[in-house]
């Protein structure tokens, strides 16, 4: 006696089960790859900037005191340089100029995290740029201080170069040349005086004027210009 086969029509019910399990799961797993492009559009349209007008508004009147202060010691530590040019007050100037550009560069990567170019306020869209653009506070530690120290090279020679126009000799920079700039009418006397400063000043600072504009260059890139 032959034993009967089960009807290949049928199924059972685990079996049932089991086939729309699988087939569910990769209908899903179908539709969530479908959807990566999605999720991934959708990303791009978050932006992490800051869009509130008014916290605009009080970051920039909370920087009122600091850059007060840091302009006014800023100034007060180049004056005492450039009136008693020595190595030890060219070293400390740089310090404190080092201190305020970090400062400077903190304020200016906060102000980043403003949406500002869309502002609609004018006046507040230019004092954010002023404060977001970093100039040479761009540039990492090392060579911030680098072109801080070329910098005050320049500003050494500037000050203490002396030159000679005409029958006037010892003539310095402040106040001679700018007085006698100002005041001169004589096309041929101005340019004896332009001459007589660019011929003294020239070489001398033309080692530290080159590597400077290329820090310069290197910062304003860094910037986004």
């Amino acid at each position: 006696m032959v034993a009967a086969l089960p009807d290949s029509s049928a199924s059972s019910p685990a079996a049932t089960r089991l086939a729309t399990a699988v087939l569910l799961a990769t209908l899903l797993q179908a539709a969530a790859a479908d959807n990566y492009d999605t999720y991934l559009s959708t990303l791009k349209n978050v932006s992490p900037l800051i869009t509130n007008e008014a916290m605009g508004v009080s970051f920039i009147d909370d920087l009122e005191v600091p850059y007060t202060t840091m302009e006014h010691v800023g100034s007060a530590a180049h004056w005492d340089y450039a009136t008693n040019i020595t190595e030890y007050n060219e070293n400390n100037t740089n310090k404190v100029s080092n201190e305020k550009a970090k400062l400077e560069r903190e304020f200016g990567l906060t102000a980043k995290r403003f949406n500002w170019q869309n502002f609609k306020n004018e006046s507040l869209k230019r004092l954010f740029r002023h404060v977001a653009t970093l100039g040479l506070a761009a540039l990492p530690d090392d060579k911030l201080e680098n072109a801080t120290s070329l910098s005050s090279k320049m500003a050494a020679i500037y000050g203490s170069t002396k030159v000679t126009v005409g029958n006037e000799k010892d003539l310095s920079l402040e106040p001679d040349l700018t007085r006698m700039m100002k005041e001169v009418g004589d096309y041929d006397k101005l340019r004896e005086v332009w001459l007589a400063w660019h011929n003294a000043v020239g070489p001398a600072v033309k080692e530290y004027f080159i590597p400077y504009v290329t820090l310069a260059n290197e910062a304003a890139s860094l910037d986004g210009y």
